[in-house]
């Protein structure tokens, strides 16, 4: 298994900028930055939270810079973007124990830490 580095990619659904939704122009596609997690045990739910953790970093940086929260429309654009790209390092990684620590699923977790 690749455990060297994952990239996160934002979507070209992002926009960027002040503009109205109308007015609002596509970032370009395929901004990406690499995350490193050799140095991390994926199998086990500690190494997973973390490098979801560098992942969700990583993305924000991808995504952003983060818009005023009071610009709505911007702003959710920003959490889904980063959102977007959490799941697609995610589902690079490919790893059982980072998927479910993800999806939130603690039990199945927990079991497989034992």
């Amino acid at each position: 298994m690749l455990r060297a580095v994952t990239a996160i990619t934002f979507a070209a659904a992002m926009f960027l900028g002040n503009a109205s939704f109308a007015e609002a122009q596509p970032a370009p596609a395929g901004k990406q930055m690499a995350v490193n997690y050799a140095d991390l045990n994926i199998s086990r739910p500690a190494g997973a939270e973390v490098l979801i953790t560098r992942m969700r970093a990583a993305a924000a940086q991808v995504c952003g810079p983060a818009p005023d929260m009071r610009d709505l429309v911007m702003y959710r654009f920003y959490r889904q973007c980063i959102a977007e790209s959490v799941e697609r390092g995610v589902a690079t990684v490919n790893a059982p124990v980072v998927t479910e620590v993800y999806r939130g699923n603690t039990t199945v977790v927990a079991a497989a830490a034992e």
